[in-house]
């Protein structure tokens, strides 16, 4: 079997039909892969530069190519496949991935093209700016027309799209005054300074602000007294200084979010 290390340097500069057979067997290693190698196989092509080396086949005029494309970059930006898909993600945003994933979206007539593109659009968009960008190109009507198709697949995956596109505006919006949001904490008891990590998480959790697994890891740091309650001063320099981008959550809440995704 051929290595990843070959697989990605001869795709650099296959063509035709060469370059289709590399990327199906791209695409079926990353279908096939384990819970246990996952994580390794997204970081070994992120080392080897193949995210970029994807991200530009998605404009290769042969259908058969940048279908394949957006297939594996669909996996790529997938949580599900590789918990670090973050930093897969940082990459593709470089690359400019999500602006021809869109111009598929828009102009495709083929539905299978279509369902991979949804797939990877609902996988990337996690940022502010690209709910935007959906907005600005019609992207938002264009989801919608979908769902109300009768192709259940389709009516999936667009579906999808538009909740993600509404978490990332609430939690933008959550988010923009720290302060903010541990005084809406507060307003639902009678507490007056203070909260308990528990009650943090829940809160956090309610509102889509961040995943499960991480709420513990996250608010552990933040609680710097470990006495198990969080002030408001805790929270806000938290934020400020950058612990919930750093400890893995949601690109919505800072571009610099890398890791943990």
């Amino acid at each position: 079997m051929t290595s990843v290390s070959t697989l990605v340097d001869q795709l650099k500069s296959a063509e035709g039909e060469a370059l289709q057979k590399l990327l199906y067997a791209l695409a079926e290693l990353l279908d096939k892969a384990s819970d246990d190698t996952s994580d390794a196989l997204c970081a070994e092509l992120r080392g080897m530069g193949a995210v970029a080396v994807i991200s530009k086949l998605l404009t290769h005029e042969a259908k058969q190519i940048h279908r394949l494309a957006i297939s594996i970059i669909g996996n790529l930006a997938s949580t599900a496949l590789d918990s670090k898909a973050g930093l897969s993600n940082n990459l593709l945003k470089q690359a400019g991935a999500f602006d021809h994933l869109l111009r598929h979206l828009l102009t495709t007539k083929d539905d299978t093209t279509l369902l991979y593109a949804l797939i990877a659009i609902q996988n990337m968009c996690v940022e502010i700016e690209y709910v935007n960008k959906l907005k600005a190109a019609g992207g938002i009507k264009r989801l919608q027309h979908i769902v109300g198709q009768t192709d259940p697949q389709l009516r999936q995956f667009a579906q999808c799209c538009l909740d993600n596109a509404r978490t990332v505006v609430d939690v933008s919006d959550l988010v923009s005054d720290p302060g903010a949001v541990f005084d809406a904490i507060l307003s639902s008891t009678s507490a007056t300074d203070t909260r308990t990590i528990s009650e943090v998480a829940n809160y956090l959790i309610s509102q889509c602000a961040m995943k499960l697994a991480l709420v513990p890891r996250v608010l552990q740091i933040i609680d710097v007294n470990g006495d198990g309650i969080i002030d408001r001063d805790e929270f806000i320099k938290a934020h400020e200084a950058g612990i919930f981008a750093s400890n893995g959550i949601p690109a919505a809440w800072t571009a610099a979010a890398t890791e943990g995704l």
